[in-house]
């Protein structure tokens, strides 16, 4: 039986790989067909240009799958952001009773309050400036684990052979410095929620979450 530790690694990366492949033969193909300004503000790309080259049925088929991908990849997102404020709960960060089970083992308080927040947020706000948001979101916590790594990599108090990282330190620097750089280049409509977020977030830890957890 192989080692986890090492594939679990491996299949990442070789996931990233194939998917970065992927990405780039499709704009290549792209560009190809239309001139790269074409493309400027288009929602659907791939869908438009075989479109517009007579490929009905193909385009159809292709917002179709999109369609449905974007589905799951909400209900994952979802599910994943109800299991976070469910951990809230349960450490005491927010009001204990997010962390409450159903008769089914699963966290419906929390499920229902991120879904409403979701529900809002759709609502309310742009979908261009919530994927800047969302971004925002993903690139500072990249920041936050960089910074994490180069910290606790040199704490005697954890032991370091199962704590690996490769190319140390010249890696997480190069992630906090890229992910700065990207999160730079949001819509600054996205980046000033971002820090109102960030200011409330650290307003209920130091109101509440110090004081239960």
């Amino acid at each position: 039986m192989k080692n986890p530790q090492k594939t679990m690694p491996q299949a990442i990366i070789g996931t990233l790989i194939i998917a970065t492949a992927l990405f780039v033969g499709v704009a290549a193909v792209l560009t190809g067909m239309f001139p790269y300004d074409r493309f400027l503000d288009n929602a659907e790309p791939a869908a438009w240009a075989l479109r517009e080259s007579g490929h009905l049925f193909t385009a159809n088929l292709l917002s179709v799958v999109a369609l449905v991908g974007m589905f799951s990849g909400l209900v994952a997102l979802l599910i994943g952001g109800s299991r976070l404020i469910y951990s809230f709960g349960r450490d005491g960060l927010m009001p204990r009773k997010l962390a409450q089970l159903d008769q089914k083992g699963l966290p419906k308080t929390a499920i229902i309050v991120i879904t409403i927040i979701a529900i809002i947020l759709g609502a309310v706000f742009p979908i261009s400036m919530l994927a800047n948001l969302v971004s925002g979101g993903t690139l500072l916590a990249f920041i936050i684990a960089g910074m994490a790594v180069l910290r606790l990599r040199k704490r005697p108090d954890i032991v370091q052979h199962r704590f690996k990282m490769p190319w140390f330190p010249f890696l997480p620097i190069l992630t906090v410095l890229t992910s700065v750089m990207l999160l730079c280049s949001l819509n600054m409509v996205a980046i000033y929620l971002m820090i109102g977020w960030l200011i409330i977030g650290a307003l209920v830890y130091l109101l509440y979450g110090s004081r239960h957890t």
